[in-house]
């Protein structure tokens, strides 16, 4: 983990990451959300929500980069939130992975069943 308030980490580390996510705290940094960044954009009622929690602070930023590392960088202060929100973030990303296998063996076994090729 870098630990800095220096943008341009911040920004080198999103670019090279194919998925990322911001990390946003309360002043305090004892409550986080994990807002996925790319794809979906999230609406204005759901950032509305988070500032109603007092989830107003940028302090990181968590990713996988393009050779499957992960990295992540925290603003001063904000180290534990961040390492929180990695351990969400990689959580999330394990179970979106065994999601996907699990569809692709499922798909693979209905094509099986179809294709009369397999039978033989």
């Amino acid at each position: 983990m870098t630990v800095t308030d220096d943008k341009e980490i911040f920004y080198a580390v999103a670019s090279r990451s194919p998925i990322c996510a911001s990390v946003l705290a309360d002043p305090t940094g004892e409550k986080i959300h994990i807002l996925f960044l790319g794809g979906e954009g999230h609406s204005d009622a759901e950032i509305l929500a988070l500032a109603d929690h007092g989830l107003t602070k940028h302090v990181g930023i968590v990713a996988m980069n393009r050779d499957g590392q992960f990295e992540s960088v925290a603003k001063p202060g904000f180290a534990a939130s961040v390492v929180r929100a990695g351990e969400a973030f990689l959580y999330t990303l394990r179970q979106e992975r065994d999601r996907q296998s699990a569809e692709v063996a499922e798909l693979k076994r209905i094509a099986g069943l179809m294709d009369p090729r397999a039978q033989a």
